[in-house]
């Protein structure tokens, strides 16, 4: 937009004395003459909005103020000596908006640091706003990865060694246990062996694999303890085994120093996990339920966990979305800093990190949805606690809802976890049916899997060169949450709990 003389008009805004002025003035007009036609005292300065001293005495338009800057003005006593911004176009780290701060005021260092992502991130007990203190956040993070370099390599040593000498330990201990008198009729001291180690390898370690063998050696160990010290016990003692494994492995994970946000969460998964096992466990002993009756619940419980997974795996809150600082401030309304700010600036490495963190988080849950699908299946398979019909329709559906949850996952690994979860139950399923039914019906039956196995080997080609169906789709899309919906009910059947319920209710 220009005058009426056809010279273009530079509008920017000047901040201080806790006022915001909006200027429009001839670009060449120097710097000192529209602070002093605001009414600010002579030895006014203005800052840019990098942070440099701008001369009084420098044209707008040689000072390179574009457009829409916003000035800060300050007193020049109380400034410490630094560079003065040279005439000449700002550069774009100073231009506004930025956060990266080259020759910062107050005696801070001259040297430029990288500009944090302005992606905001609420804290719990508060922080700094990100325009107000985006050079102490930068500061901090690079004080953090300077920290984190300079022992990363010890960490990676430790951990290049613990691994295998943590393996040849637990294989060299478990060789003597078993070499011990009665160790092979008494399973109390590899057990206790066991579960020492698993402990002190969780306490010493610090990798995610070492944490993840750490808990399953320690429900393990756990339970064979509890078996070698009670021998003799005639009912309850596969329930006592299953909850002194969960509570081992629950205690593995407390006993873990959390060093990384993914070991915290891992933590945070195995003790859940861990309590409801035991606690599940010890329910069934109480009212004297089967010790199946565990599996049942775990593939139960397999469809609805996956499907909700992707959903609470990365928690991100809603005003974290959504820059208020931003949206609130324009060029022509700008604010000055909050009282109670709630913002604070972190760099994109960061944000990569905690996404690749919830990832692996989101992996590791597959792969025990996986191991548990696989275990209960083949416990059923074994001893299921109901009728043959009623386990065999839970199996069923828990492997069809898995597999079509998969649908829901973009990383590959991720679905084919899920699918061959779903083909282990379903393949449990066929092996229940078949056993059950009387005369050539589980014939029958296997060789209508065969023959829908065959069906699938041919429609994978095609599906591959990427024919889609809309309408199929929409039917998968039903029968998922008709598994989803029917994987609790059906075992409540598959479990023989009606009768219990009926009892309770009536």
């Amino acid at each position: 937009m220009t005058d009426d003389a056809g010279t273009e008009l530079r509008r920017f805004s000047v901040m201080g004395a806790g006022r915001v002025r909006d200027v429009v003035v001839d670009p060449r007009a120097r710097l000192g003459d529209v602070l002093d036609q605001l009414g600010l005292p002579t030895t006014t300065e203005a800052l840019s909005p990098g942070g440099q001293r701008l001369r009084r005495t420098a044209v707008l338009t040689g000072a390179g103020i574009p457009d829409g800057a916003v000035l800060v003005a300050v007193d020049a006593g109380g400034l410490a000596p630094s560079r003065v911004q040279p005439s000449g176009p700002l550069s774009a780290a100073h231009a506004p908006g930025s956060r990266t701060t080259g020759q910062v005021v107050a005696g801070a260092t001259t040297a430029a640091v990288p500009a944090p992502v302005p992606v905001p991130v609420p804290l719990p007990g508060g922080a700094t706003t990100r325009s107000g203190t985006a050079h102490r956040g930068t500061e901090g993070s690079a004080w953090r990865g300077a920290r984190t370099a300079a022992t990363s390599a010890p960490a990676a040593t430790r951990t290049s060694w613990f691994a295998p000498v943590t393996g040849l330990g637990l294989t060299a201990l478990t060789a003597a246990t078993v070499l011990l008198p009665g160790a092979a009729s008494d399973g109390a001291v590899p057990g206790a062996v066991l579960l020492l180690a698993a402990l002190a390898a969780s306490w010493a370690g610090r990798g995610v694999r070492v944490r993840l063998s750490a808990a399953v050696g320690a429900g393990v160990g756990a339970g064979l303890l509890l078996l070698g010290l009670v021998p003799g016990l005639p009912t309850g003692a596969g329930h006592l085994a299953v909850a002194a494994g969960g509570l081992g492995a629950a205690v593995s994970a407390v006993v873990g120093r959390s060093g990384t946000p993914l070991l915290r969460r891992l933590a945070a998964t195995t003790v859940v996990v861990g309590l409801t096992v035991t606690a599940t466990a010890v329910l069934a002993l109480v009212a004297s339920w089967p010790v199946t009756v565990v599996a049942v619940g775990a593939v139960a419980v397999a469809v609805p966990l996956a499907r909700v997974l992707p959903d609470v795996v990365v928690d991100v809150d809603t005003a974290a979305l959504v820059d208020l600082d931003r949206l609130s401030t324009t060029a022509w309304s700008p604010r000055p800093r909050r009282a109670h700010p709630r913002w604070r600036p972190i760099r994109r490495d960061d944000v990569v990190g905690q996404v690749r963190d919830a990832v692996r988080h989101q992996r590791v849950v597959l792969a025990g949805v996986l191991a548990g699908v696989c275990v209960s299946s083949a416990a059923l398979v074994a001893a299921s606690p109901g009728s043959a019909l009623a386990t065999t329709l839970l199996l069923g559906t828990a492997g069809t809802g898995l597999a079509l949850v998969a649908r829901r996952y973009q990383d590959r690994t991720d679905r084919w976890l899920l699918r061959w979860s779903g083909l282990a139950a379903v393949a449990a399923a066929a092996v229940v049916l078949a056993g059950r039914v009387p005369g050539g019906v589980g014939a029958a039956v296997g060789v209508g899997l065969a023959a829908v196995t065959v069906a699938l080997v041919l429609l994978a080609p095609v599906v591959g060169r990427g024919w889609t169906s809309l309408g199929l789709g929409r039917l998968a899309d039903v029968l998922e949450a008709l598994c989803v919906a029917g994987a609790l009910p059906l075992a409540v059947w598959a479990a023989a709990l009606v009768p219990w319920i009926r009892g309770l209710v009536t």
